[in-house]
């Protein structure tokens, strides 16, 4: 199992050809961009892997999957609670790293509860698959939090392109919003200035 699926470059490539920087002295990061992380979330046998792999194949995204990593890099970590928090760490950093060189970083693992998911950081378009009730491991069903927060749920009905299409139209669009900044709280603005990057690069990579 390959650990990640880099991305072709395609949107990164357009991006210089626009901006008229030079792709060998300039990362994305360096011109005030940074790749949007995507995590898809949800219980083991939900569609996590099935939707990530369609997602990051249309975005031509970085992508992470957990069971890649914890055979390899991570197959030291058990399943406990630290272990996991430990393992959504591990992805953390493997996406941040993608990220400055990466239009989108898109990581799929359960991250059954909230410690996880601020493991991995605040700063993800969180996808949740919810289109089953319970998985495959008792104590991964008893662990699991359904979360609060998140971007896009999926549920049960609907093939992956399908949700894939409206997701894209989800980062693409989001946040449709007629408040101005000023009269926008603390959560609404860092709602939208988490997903500003992802707008900017897929204007961009659009823009042909």
């Amino acid at each position: 199992m390959s650990l990640i699926h880099l991305s072709d470059g395609n949107a990164a490539a357009r991006f210089f050809e626009k901006s008229g920087a030079d792709q060998g002295d300039l990362s994305p990061i360096g011109m005030g961009f940074r790749g949007q992380k995507i995590l898809v979330m949800g219980l083991p046998g939900s569609g996590k892997t099935t939707l990530a792999v369609e997602l990051a194949k249309t975005l031509t995204a970085a992508h992470y999957n957990a069971d890649a990593v914890r055979a390899t890099i991570s197959k030291h970590l058990g399943f406990s609670v630290q272990d996991r928090i430990l393992q959504a760490q591990t992805m953390r950093e493997l996406c941040d790293q993608a990220a400055t060189s990466n239009a989108f970083v898109v990581a799929d693992f359960v991250c059954p509860i909230p410690e996880t998911r601020r493991a991995f950081g605040p700063d993800a378009y969180i996808i949740w698959v919810d289109r089953i009730k319970s998985g495959r491991f008792a104590d991964t069903n008893n662990l699991f939090v359904p979360p609060k927060n998140y971007d896009f749920r999926v549920d049960e009905e609907g093939s992956p392109a399908e949700w894939v299409s409206r997701i894209v139209a989800d980062l693409a669009q989001w946040p449709v919003c007629a408040k101005s900044h000023d009269d926008m709280g603390p959560e609404e603005r860092a709602r939208i200035m988490k997903h500003a990057s992802a707008r900017q690069w897929m204007t961009l990579a659009a823009d042909t």
